[in-house]
């Protein structure tokens, strides 16, 4: 070749190789993807179903309207973990399985979060004491006078129907025990009472209370979920145990 043809042969494969345009042939996993999708459904029973339907959100913004029975498809969400929350329920429909989850996404599948949802009207949710609680005992209580006693107070949502809500009924109950020590009825979405004496170190753990409302027309709703507490042990000023003389 000669030295004529050589300086045309340069600059032709130059231009050769800036047209294909400026890639890094040794890192292709930046080509790859690092979003997927999530899919979110609920499924609704009852006589009630939420009349506007349902938001789902993917941790805490992208609000997404849900279908009270159906389901969603979300793009555009980062690999990783996420956390799922349904919200815009009405006040007579529950979650019963809860209303969030925890879910990773990635680039093998598209991930399903499921909602089960009831809406009777006359759902109860109990709120105090929480699955966990310690219920402290006293030593000295003074409605009791003097001698031990236990200050009990449970709290739990207020109950909806189209015909009103006449009231509550309430069991509080050890664990394997064929006797509740509270089984009444209850006005309000609230009952307090002191019990005189106190739960011996034995059965100190695995109570649990529940709670379900009566509708005016004399219908009584689901029982609620039961909530666990335990009690805390019972001592006296000089840490002996509690004694009832």
């Amino acid at each position: 070749m000669s030295a004529r043809a050589s300086r045309f042969l340069v600059p032709l494969l130059a231009a050769s190789f800036s047209s294909m345009g400026c890639y890094d042939l040794g890192t292709s996993d930046s080509l790859a993807p690092s979003e997927g999708s999530l899919r979110v459904a609920a499924t609704t029973v009852g006589d009630m179903p939420d009349p506007d339907g349902y938001v789902a959100t993917v941790d805490g913004s992208t609000p997404t309207a849900l279908p009270v029975n159906g389901s969603v498809l979300l793009d555009g969400v980062a690999f990783g973990m996420h956390h799922v929350a349904l919200t815009g329920l009405s006040s007579h429909c529950l979650a019963t399985d809860g209303d969030s989850a925890t879910v990773e996404v990635d680039d093998n599948t598209v991930p399903q979060v499921s909602f089960y949802v009831v809406c009777e009207g006359i759902i109860v949710q109990p709120l105090s004491p929480s699955d966990g609680a310690v219920i402290p005992q006293n030593a000295s209580a003074p409605a009791c006078g003097g001698h031990p006693g236990l200050y009990l107070d449970f709290d739990w949502s207020d109950a909806v129907h189209p015909s009103g809500v006449a009231g509550y009924e309430i069991l509080v109950q050890h664990v394997g025990s064929a006797y509740p020590i509270i089984s009444t009825l209850a006005v309000d979405s609230r009952y307090s009472v002191v019990r005189c004496g106190y739960v011996a170190d034995p059965n100190l753990t695995d109570w649990h209370w529940r709670v379900r409302a009566r509708a005016s027309t004399g219908e009584w709703g689901e029982w609620s979920a039961y909530r666990r507490f335990d009690f805390a042990p019972c001592r006296n000023a000089d840490g002996g145990m509690c004694t009832n003389g």
